[in-house]
Order: C-alpha cells, then structure tokens, then sequence
C-alpha cells in the first residue's frame, strides 16, 4: 500500500495528476481487496467448522454403543476386523482434515 501511494505521489509530481482522486482509487481498491479476502475467509471458516463436526461424529458413535450397552472400545481394541477398522477410520479422519483445511485455506494462507 505505501508503495502504491509513493508512485502516486511520484505520478502525481511527473504529470500533474490530481493526487487526491489517485489517492482515493488506491483506497477503494485495498477496501475492495479487503472486503474480498474477509469474505473468503468466512466461507472457508464455514468449510473447516464442517469437517471438524464430521470428525467428531466417531466420538458420538462409541458414546451411542455405550448408550446401548455394548463396548464398542473393546471391539475396536481387542477384536482383528475391529483393530483394521480403528486404523483404517483414524487415517481416512485425518486425512480428511488435512484436506479439509487444505480446501478451506483462506486467501494469504498456504494449508
């Protein structure tokens, strides 16, 4: 921004420009540059709020089995089909968060 306003001054000197107006478009286009990236960063909120509730839907189905009486830990720890299933969930959950938030990484942002 101060690199823009130096050059406008420099136009403004070099041609006769009125440095005001220039001013002024420097303005309206950083609040509009603005405006965008915060509503960006909205929606990706919006996208990354999402994918941690569905991460967190597996702790609602061990505390749903207990509701019910049965011991889903035991089955996921002490059980073979169990045991693949609790890996084979816990990978596909974080890697559904890595690329969650890489989908939801808002502008400026590397995720």
């Amino acid at each position: 921004m101060a690199e823009l306003v130096r050059a406008a001054v420099r136009l403004a000197d070099r041609t006769g420009a009125p440095l005001a107006e220039l001013l002024e478009r420097i303005e309206a286009d950083a609040r509009a540059a603005d405006r965008g990236l915060a509503a960006a960063a909205a929606q990706a909120a919006g996208a990354r709020a999402t994918a941690w509730l569905l991460a967190a839907l597996p702790i609602g189905g061990i505390g749903l089995g207990y509701a019910i009486g049965v011991d889903p830990v035991a089955v996921l720890l002490h059980t073979p089909v169990g045991g693949a299933s609790a890996v084979g969930a816990v990978a596909l959950q974080i890697g559904g968060l890595l690329w969650a938030e890489r989908l939801g990484a808002g502008p400026g942002r590397v995720g």
